[in-house]
């Protein structure tokens, strides 16, 4: 406890640079979250706000770490470089921090940082506690490349907060070699949970309505979706891509809004081998840009990036931080295996740029793998329709949808797709990057024995 208060976020930064205006700017925000009861829902600390004039450092820092059960840590580069002069703040507030193993490290690392890259982290950590600092989790900020707005980094962060995941060592991740893996038959599992068909029961919809005033309809602190008599719902203002319907024959209506339940996820298991399986969404379950604009960015070093790699796209992110933690408990994102995904050239039917190699918890599928599979053609959810996904209304393809790999398309601005048909032979079908009637068709690895 410092001065009479216990914080449970510490916010870690240089403060002569970016990462110093990103961390006042997620402090302010999260003191803004109130709980039921409307006491406040997290206590950051950050040292130019908590540390009155003339305070000892340290001494506070020691005090607040005592009931810190979070450290939010804002990487760029020279972060660590600047960790070997003598008695650097910042460093003992990370070496304090390490001290406490029930201290969970959240990385948000910016634009032209590569965290696997830094030649100081293995000269200052032992393989321990670089485990702990490279958390797969980290949260990869790319400004209007991966956030729409510095705002909107809050949502994530508070899903990240919420959870206490086993963190991540290098032990737990694995290769995915599609060569070592076998194709399954149709075999379909379910795990986790995602908002999937429309509410159609008129009462039920205004028990969930009249339940917020009354106390009934509570918020799932981890999602955000709304609890009502032990279900889970998620409500929005519908935006259709096209003249389409639910499940149930209804026509979707833009500006309309509705409840959707939150069911159990289906999943298509695609490859296996001794220990683990390769599972697929059975059904395109959300709609979701790939990137948020067509333009290449630069990075340290003014090297380009193209619109459509993968490693910092804005869907890559999506999956592993929102859908991650809305979709799965803590017990079942443990379960989900950490893995290098095969990026390179060959991945891909146009073999245009080199995209580094990635290490994710839930990634997309690329050209290669999916052209070994007869599993290409989806239905999309009502979730994903209201959302935006198109829906084939024809009535050899009905419901179907297109959805992304991760595979770059024939320009930088592209993306190779699957169509409706289902089609993975041949020329593959290509979409812009930041078209948002693509629908989501997730792919995890976890352990046979834990589905």
């Amino acid at each position: 406890m410092y001065k009479g208060e216990q914080y449970d976020i510490f916010i870690c930064y240089r403060g002569a640079s970016e990462s110093g205006m990103l961390g006042s700017t997620i402090y302010s925000d999260l003191l803004h979250f109130r709980n039921n009861n409307g006491e406040k829902e997290y206590k950051p600390f950050f040292a130019p706000a908590c540390i009155p004039k003339g305070e000892d450092f340290k001494k506070a820092i020691a005090e607040v770490m005592e009931d810190v059960k979070c450290f939010i840590i804002i990487l760029d580069n020279g972060f660590f470089e600047k960790c070997n002069d003598n008695d650097d703040i910042v460093y003992y507030e990370i070496q304090t921090a390490l001290s406490k193993k029930d201290v969970r490290f959240i990385p948000v690392i910016m634009e032209g940082y590569n965290i696997n890259n830094d030649p100081h982290i293995p000269t200052l950590f032992d393989s321990d506690d670089i485990d702990r600092i490279k958390h797969i989790n980290a949260i990869n900020y790319h400004g209007i490349y991966d956030f729409k707005t510095e705002v909107d980094i809050i949502p994530v962060l508070r899903r990240a907060i919420n959870v206490t995941a086993t963190e991540i060592g290098a032990k737990d991740v694995i290769r995915f070699d599609m060569n070592s893996f076998c194709l399954e038959g149709d075999k379909l599992v379910t795990f986790g949970e995602y908002p999937q068909k429309v509410v159609s029961d008129i009462e039920r919809i205004e028990k969930i309505a009249t339940g917020v005033y009354s106390g009934e309809t509570t918020l799932d602190k981890q999602s955000n979706w709304l609890c009502y008599g032990g279900e889970k719902y998620a409500t929005f203002t519908e935006n259709p891509f096209n003249k389409t319907k639910f499940d149930n024959g209804k026509f979707i209506n833009s500006g309309a809004r509705n409840y959707y339940k939150v069911e159990a996820l289906k999943w298509r298991v695609l490859f296996g081998d001794d220990k683990y399986y390769v599972l697929i969404s059975e059904k395109l379950i959300d709609a979701v840009q790939f990137n948020l604009n067509r333009v290449n960015h630069r990075i340290a070093g003014n090297m380009s990036i193209a619109a459509n790699n993968w490693e910092y796209s804005y869907i890559r992110r999506w999956l592993n931080n929102e859908f991650l933690y809305d979709a799965f408990s803590h017990a079942e994102i443990e379960k989900i295996m950490t893995v290098e995904i095969d990026n390179s050239p060959n991945s891909s039917y146009y073999k245009t740029q080199q995209v580094n190699n990635t290490q994710d918890k839930v990634f997309l599928i690329s050209h290669a793998e999916i052209f070994k599979t007869k599993y290409g053609r989806a239905v999309t959810t009502d979730y994903a329709r209201a959302r935006g996904a198109y829906s084939s209304t024809s009535a050899s393809h009905e419901g179907h949808g297109d959805w992304w790999t991760r595979s770059q398309g024939n320009v930088s601005s592209s993306i190779e797709n699957i169509d409706r048909r289902g089609c993975v032979d041949g020329v593959p079908f290509c979409n812009y990057v930041d078209d948002t009637a693509a629908s989501v068709r997730p792919v995890i690895v976890v352990r046979k024995e834990d589905v």
